[in-house]
């Protein structure tokens, strides 16, 4: 595995810092909200703030000076050591004051009941006599029933315990859990930074190319570039698929040794970029204001009616947007990898050749 798919992301560095240097001056908030898209990086912000306030040799000595540490870029060593017993457990998985709520197999959102059993634990002394660290994922998974249960939590927090919120959309949360927590919000990087970060690991791959496709989420070009194949690879069966160059046989057989999702962002940015640059288009109709916006809508209603209001080669790539969007959607359901991708494949090849007759 790669060192882009573990660690934090370098431009969150001075972020977990200045973190850090409050929790050493003893003034760190109980509850911490970090914030940012999908692919950004929370996870691990998270885990390297929650090993960081677990540590044993990071807690043993708290003398930071916040006047003369504002920003906290000399505590690096601060964080979490990795070699203490704290840390050894953290990377087994198995640390005792170390709590992780998300929703569970089978549901929808996180239940009351998983919230209550937390609270009855972090009521309980720490087991290695440190802190004790809540991780919430998603926040934003957390339903009327048990947010009002966490929010009861954060009004009294048990001592010595820090609440770390993961949240796509902090919106919909409750106001009073909002008003509760420190907000990180994590910034994503230019693009010069995600070049060098990528370019470190992977010298000489296709680096701009997993840019991108990735549309400059930092986890998701480190996936792309994590492939057996390259980013250009991605590229390439987007374009045999939309070409009909290969047999239906001989793509599915090739779509079967990659990570389907990710050819899926391919695809569908490689069908926007198609229609936009008029390949599928006979008389320029999606280069009209109105028309691009229903192409980058991907509405499965606007694809439904293209045939009838927007004329064939828009009405192909909206529906083809559609298709990959339910597609993306069906993976939740663990299917037969390969009888899944052969139906992707033959449906996506009949609206290929209805738009064409």
């Amino acid at each position: 595995m790669s060192e882009l798919l573990e660690g934090l992301l370098p431009w969150h560095v001075s972020s977990i810092n200045e973190l850090l240097a409050v929790y050493h001056a003893g003034a760190l908030h109980p509850a911490i909200m970090i914030c940012g898209q999908n692919h950004s990086g929370k996870r691990r912000f998270t885990s390297e703030l929650a090993s960081s306030l677990l540590c044993q040799a990071a807690v043993s000595d708290k003398s930071i000076d916040l006047a003369e540490h504002a920003q906290g870029d000399d505590i690096t060593a601060k964080r979490f050591c990795g070699t203490c017993q704290s840390c050894l457990l953290m990377q087994a998985q198995t640390h005792p004051d170390h709590y992780e709520l998300t929703i569970p197999d089978g549901r929808k959102s996180i239940p009351i009941d998983s919230v209550r059993e937390i609270q009855a634990k972090l009521q309980q002394t720490a087991q290695m006599r440190g802190s004790k660290v809540c991780c919430i994922w998603p926040a934003d998974g957390l339903n009327d029933n048990s947010s009002n249960a966490l929010l009861k939590l954060l009004e009294e927090p048990p001592s010595d315990t820090y609440f770390i919120l993961m949240a796509n959309s902090p919106r919909q949360l409750l106001p009073t859990i909002n008003s509760r927590c420190l907000k990180i919000n994590l910034r994503m990087p230019t693009n010069e930074e995600l070049r060098g970060w990528l370019a470190s690991a992977y010298a000489g791959g296709q680096v701009d190319e997993a840019i991108r496709l990735s549309r400059g989420f930092p986890e998701k070009a480190a996936d792309v570039l994590a492939e057996n194949t390259a980013g250009a690879s991605l590229e390439t069966m987007a374009e045999a698929i939309l070409s009909g160059s290969q047999s239906v046989s001989a793509l599915t057989a090739s779509l079967e040794s990659v990570n389907f999702e990710l050819f899926l962002d391919a695809l569908v940015y490689r069908i926007h970029d198609a229609a936009k640059s008029g390949r599928l288009s006979a008389d320029g109709l999606v280069n009209k204001p109105s028309l691009q916006k229903g192409l980058a809508s991907s509405s499965p209603d606007v694809a439904n009616q293209s045939g009838q209001h927007l004329g064939a080669p828009l009405g192909r790539a909206l529906a083809m947007q559609s298709l990959v969007m339910r597609t993306r959607t069906s993976l939740r359901s663990n299917p037969n990898k390969k009888l899944f991708i052969e139906a992707f494949v033959l449906n996506f090849r009949k609206i290929s050749n209805e738009s064409k007759g």
